[in-house]
Parts: C-alpha cells; sequence; structure tokens
C-alpha cells in the first residue's frame, strides 16, 4: 500500500531560478503520472507553476510583524 499524501518542504531554497523552474516542471509531471496521490510542495520561493485543473495553489500572507519585535 502507497502513501496517499507526499509532502516536500523548502526543497528548493538553495536551487537557482533556471533549476527550480526544471525542477517544479519534473514534479508536477511525475505528480500527475499517480492520480491516486496528493503532493504537497512547500516554498518560500515564486513558483513557476501556474493553477489548472489538477493544481491548486494557496499562498500566505507575510506575517505581521509588532514594532516590539523589530
Amino acid at each position: 500500500m502507497n502513501c496517499p499524501v507526499r509532502a516536500l518542504d523548502e526543497f528548493d531554497v538553495f536551487m537557482d531560478a533556471a533549476n527550480r523552474k526544471i525542477a517544479m516542471s519534473m514534479m508536477v509531471a511525475s505528480a500527475r503520472t499517480q492520480r491516486d496521490t496528493q503532493f504537497i510542495l512547500i516554498t518560500p520561493q515564486d513558483m513557476s507553476v501556474k493553477p489548472d485543473a489538477d493544481i491548486t495553489i494557496l499562498r500566505l500572507q507575510p506575517p505581521r510583524r509588532s514594532a516590539a519585535a523589530a
């Protein structure tokens, strides 16, 4: 039995823009062949992938900083 969820966190923080785009394309292509698995990719970088029928992108707002923390 395979795991129905796969997650990668900050997989691209040390990649340049060109390699990030290639890696994202490869991961999306691979994920599309595994229709019974949900993939969660977490990154602080810009996404080179566009939303589609099978791709949902959730973007969080930057954290609010208090004056005391500065």
